[in-house]
């Protein structure tokens, strides 16, 4: 589905929700890995698609801290194909294909992770600026 063209052109960027909660817990297993889940939620209103990215930072086995950010944009439609019935799965798919709307809302999202871990004093977690598929969905797509 190629809907780049059915767009206005323009968009409208916003930050959707930012939660950081850090844990009182004492790792005492001395190995701790970073667990990151990116999430796209396409919906319609208003003659706009709403495209939300979100990402979670989290650390397993011992959870010192969670970090869920979430960036978002509105695609206004033009007028002549307001009215077609958009399949939001198919819409959802090309999103993550096409990356030109979504490289703007990760990047946005992975600096303010980097922001938000650098400023209790240690080294920034730096997120890659790219889709992370969980491993589920790409061993379904590689059979």
């Amino acid at each position: 589905m190629n809907f780049i063209n059915k767009l206005k052109g323009q968009q409208e960027i916003f930050l959707s929700n930012v939660s950081y909660n850090m844990s009182l817990a004492v790792n005492k297993t001395l190995e701790t890995h970073l667990v990151i889940n990116d999430g796209l939620d396409v919906s319609l209103e208003n003659a706009k698609i709403k495209v939300i990215f979100s990402r979670e930072v989290k650390t397993e086995p011992v959870e010192l801290f969670a970090l869920n950010v979430a960036v978002g944009c509105l695609l206004p439609i033009k007028d002549e194909f307001s009215k077609i019935n958009w399949d939001i799965c198919e819409l959802n798919q090309s999103i993550k294909e096409d990356r030109r709307i979504l490289s703007g809302l990760i990047s946005r999202a992975s600096l303010l992770i980097s922001q938000i871990t650098a400023s209790y004093g240690q080294p920034p977690i730096i997120t890659p600026p790219t889709f992370l598929e969980k491993k589920g969905e790409e061993d379904s797509k590689n059979s």
